[in-house]
């Protein structure tokens, strides 16, 4: 609605309602009316101004949540390859030492143990810094989308 039919507007519903009043007053009385009607309109605009640009973002923070979860699950994809690796290592170690004790010489399972040692000691040490990590931080920003869903 533009200016001029609210004006239009107002000014009709002023000049209805208050026909019968005469007197010094009329002007007074037809000012504050006028004053109110505007000021009742620009509210109810304001409300419904605020609840539009309130929808538009929160529709900008579920969109930016999305992106950030696909960002999550690719990192947390690429850590959980990397983490297989470190295992399929481990684990073809531990086979390599199987076949020591069946008659390869001491120093070729010494070597083999050293490096047993180091992959699951990269193995735990990952899965204890970084997995533990993110799942405390995706249990947290749960907790924390909840409440804010809430409000």
């Amino acid at each position: 609605m533009d200016r001029k039919k609210l004006h239009t507007i107002v000014a009709y519903y002023v000049k209805n309602n208050t026909a019968e009043i005469v007197g010094e007053e009329s002007d007074v009385i037809k000012a504050s009316l006028t004053e109110k009607l505007y000021d009742d309109v620009k509210e109810e605009i304001l409300k419904s101004e605020m609840e539009t640009q309130k929808i538009k973002v929160r529709k900008l923070i579920e969109e930016e949540r999305k992106k950030h979860t696909i960002l999550d699950m690719k990192n947390l994809l690429w850590e959980g390859f990397f983490l297989a690796f470190l295992v399929g290592l481990l684990v073809n170690q531990i086979t390599s030492v199987m076949d020591i004790f069946k008659g390869i010489p001491v120093v070729n399972m010494l070597i083999t143990l050293i490096i047993i040692l180091i992959l699951l000691a990269l193995t735990i040490l990952l899965y204890n810094f970084k997995y533990t990590k993110d799942i405390v931080k995706k249990i947290t920003e749960k907790n924390n989308q909840a409440s804010d869903d809430e409000r």
